[in-house]
């Protein structure tokens, strides 16, 4: 018989944001219920009273962290790490924790580290902005010397730090983790809840781009793209953004008389029924995966973005970078067109490429599918079971 694990899972982003950190790390909290252990997820004291007043209820156990904790942290890291010690050393008297599981380098994976090591098995997973770094668009909370020598500092002593992809590997390696404390595992999604792709010959081909409107998804190259296709008198596709702030392209796309090209979309939110507000991605999303044909998704930087994810077990062909993150959960020229995220012409030739050829989306649709069973959540949650045991046994 299997034991039974007391998982602690701190994460300082939470609901209501709906990202690829917030969806990666409940999937994982969830699952690990399913298989019978007992996650706790630690979460922003403003995340729980949300999750209070709104009546969200998961299968796991949800505790709230001390109020204004990382804002203390951030003035004093002395105040804050007493502030926090003490209450994690009251949290663990009731609870008794035989692993803890940390959402992101910075501040939580510092702040723990920095206390906790070797009483209990920790592991770190770092997940975008915590860990990369890109100065041109200020990407990154490394790109602060004084929090870039405490995640160098502390990040270290964590059992396993865990890589979402093996882009990341050479980041690691700089920072100073040996390749044994290093794990690949990417994030997990239900593949379940996504149905069989239906093929259907269009007159106007849908492209899909999902994920919040910040430099680092490279939005404008994609609006770029579309008015060189419009000028070439390619006019049989539609654009759907989805995201948080895409209304903020509305301007560019009423001067290029894109309108008829490209529609706009914010949040879409979660689900509301209270039996289906742990399932993502919801279903208004899932909708838009299964009627569009192609999803686009040229971004600059990212560990593993879970729109791809979500996109790869709709079915959908993918166009995206050729960069670490993105080029790392996908088949080149299986279920995907890898471009350079600085060159709108080669975005234009893949999406012409998939506009003029049905066949070729079709065939890059089923491999998409079965690439997706790689990511199933209960594949990935059953890795981190297997990491957590075998972690606890060694050491």
């Amino acid at each position: 018989m299997k034991k039974k694990l007391n998982i602690l899972m701190p994460t300082s982003c939470f609901f209501p944001g709906i990202g690829g950190a917030q969806i990666g790390f409940h999937n994982l909290a969830k699952k690990l219920k399913e298989l019978g252990h007992n996650p706790t997820v630690l979460v922003p004291f403003n995340s729980y009273k949300f999750i209070q007043n709104n009546n969200w209820s998961f299968n796991y156990t949800i505790i709230p962290m001390p109020p204004k904790i990382f804002g203390l942290y951030r003035k004093s890291e002395f105040l804050g790490l007493l502030y926090f010690r003490l209450y994690f050393f009251f949290l663990n008297i009731f609870n008794k924790f035989d692993v803890c599981h940390i959402n992101l380098a910075y501040p939580l994976g510092t702040l723990i580290t920095s206390f906790l090591n070797k009483k209990i098995y920790i592991s770190i997973m770092c997940a975008g902005e915590d860990i990369q770094m890109v100065k041109n668009i200020n990407y990154g909370v490394r790109l602060d010397y004084k929090i870039d020598n405490l995640v160098k500092k502390n990040l270290i002593k964590a059992n396993k730090i865990i890589a979402l992809n093996k882009g990341i590997l050479k980041t690691y390696k700089d920072i100073g983790i040996k390749k044994k404390k290093i794990e690949i595992i990417p994030y997990g999604i239900e593949t379940s809840y996504f149905k069989k792709k239906k093929f259907s010959k269009k007159k106007v081909v849908k492209f899909l781009v999902v994920g919040r409107n910040h430099p680092k998804k490279n939005y404008q190259a994609i609006v770029g793209a579309a008015k060189k296709l419009f000028l070439k008198k390619t006019n049989n596709f539609k654009i759907i953004f989805i995201g948080k702030d895409v209304l903020k392209l509305k301007t560019e796309i009423h001067q290029a008389n894109l309108q008829s090209n490209i529609e706009l979309i914010e949040q879409i939110g979660s689900n509301k029924k209270k039996n289906d507000i742990d399932k993502f991605p919801s279903t208004k999303l899932l909708q838009y995966y299964f009627d569009c044909d192609v999803f686009l998704f040229p971004s600059i930087i990212e560990l593993c973005p879970v729109a791809i994810l979500e996109a790869t077990a709709a079915g959908l062909p993918i166009i995206t970078s050729n960069t670490p993150g993105c080029r790392d959960i996908v088949l080149k020229s299986q279920n995907a067109i890898l471009v350079d995220f600085k060159k709108e012409d080669q975005i234009v030739f893949a999406m012409k490429k998939l506009i003029n050829n049905f066949n070729l989306r079709k065939k890059m649709s089923l491999n998409s599918i079965k690439h997706s069973k790689n990511f199933d959540l209960t594949l990935v949650a059953k890795k981190y079971e297997k990491l957590f045991i075998n972690g606890l046994k060694n050491d």
